[in-house]
């Protein structure tokens, strides 16, 4: 899914303003940069770097999470790199499971031994390719099928919603239908390593 090189997108988290948001700089965050293990990887931010509401901001997203499923409430459902900064490989952006339920979506990655992408990972795919989600044509939303809120009964999302006017917003939503699929939702996936 990726070609942006390490260094490409590296430098879009110090435009974003990653390192000062996290209290780093460039040269202290890039530290923290580890060398993929392979090529066409994902850059994702960790929580413990900086957490889901500030990349939300630093991304332009607008927060759509209410105070009953909020981030806080927020947690991954799978393992991720205990570090700051970490590689996904071969990430499918969920256009791979429009239509199918994150419940069915789940056990087809758990066959091919994918793991589903978490909140933090989906918001890197949005990151390298803004347009995975806001082409009008080609565009879909994405479930973070590798993330929960609220005692494992709702999962986050990205996705558009419509703001003032005919404006379209960038949003992280909760959605709570695990077991139905939407012909504009798919949940993302990366290679299990």
């Amino acid at each position: 899914m990726n070609k942006a090189t390490i260094w490409q997108q590296f430098q879009r988290l110090i435009e974003m303003g990653v390192d000062e948001a996290a209290g780093f700089t460039e040269s202290e965050l890039q530290r923290f940069l580890l060398m993929p293990k392979k090529d066409g990887g994902l850059l994702i931010v960790s929580e413990r770097l900086l957490n889901l509401q500030m990349q939300c901001v630093l991304l332009g997203i607008k927060n759509e999470m209410d105070t009953e499923y909020n981030i806080e409430n927020h947690q991954n459902i799978v393992p991720v790199p205990d570090t700051l900064l970490y590689w996904r490989y071969d990430v499918e952006d969920g256009a791979a499971m429009l239509k199918v339920s994150t419940l069915e979506a789940m056990e087809r990655f758990k066959t091919e031994g994918r793991l589903p992408c978490t909140t933090a990972e989906v918001l890197a795919i949005y990151r390298e390719n803004p347009a995975v989600i806001a082409d009008p044509k080609k565009g879909h939303f994405i479930d973070a099928a590798g993330s929960r809120v609220k005692n494992d009964e709702y999962m986050p999302g990205l996705g558009m919603v419509n703001g003032t006017g005919r404006e379209q917003t960038v949003s992280l939503m909760v959605n709570h239908q695990l077991e139905n699929g939407f012909n504009r939702w798919g949940a993302a996936s990366c290679q299990a390593e």
